[in-house]
């Protein structure tokens, strides 16, 4: 079967997400087994940056109906693993302005 480039893309957009969800999932990792706060909080945030990346491109994706099954599955197990680590979905808050308010007016 001779590949199109639409095909080619639409591969690499899902391998995309696929990979913003294994970071997520690391970095959510990461900070539930952190001891320093410093250290958890940084590892949350850009586990929650991972999450928003996956749930922003996941929308923009062509899938068949098992590819899209797996991909809403992982990105419901990784906010209930954000959610444990503290992190409050389905409010307005962007990851952008919790990195400002964290930094004091500095992203980090």
């Amino acid at each position: 079967m001779k590949r199109t480039p639409t095909l080619w893309i639409r591969r690499a957009e899902l391998a995309f997400v696929h990979t913003e969800l294994r970071t997520g999932f690391t970095l959510a990792r990461i900070a539930g087994r952190a001891a320093r706060l410093e250290k958890k909080e940084r590892n949350c945030m850009n586990a929650r940056k991972a999450y928003d990346t996956a749930v922003r491109f996941t929308g923009k994706l062509q899938m068949t109906a098992p590819e899209e099954a797996e991909l809403r599955a992982k990105l419901v197990k990784l906010q209930d693993e954000l959610k444990l680590l503290g992190e409050v979905f389905g409010q307005r808050e962007t990851t952008e302005s919790r990195e400002h308010r964290a930094g004091n007016g500095q992203k980090q």
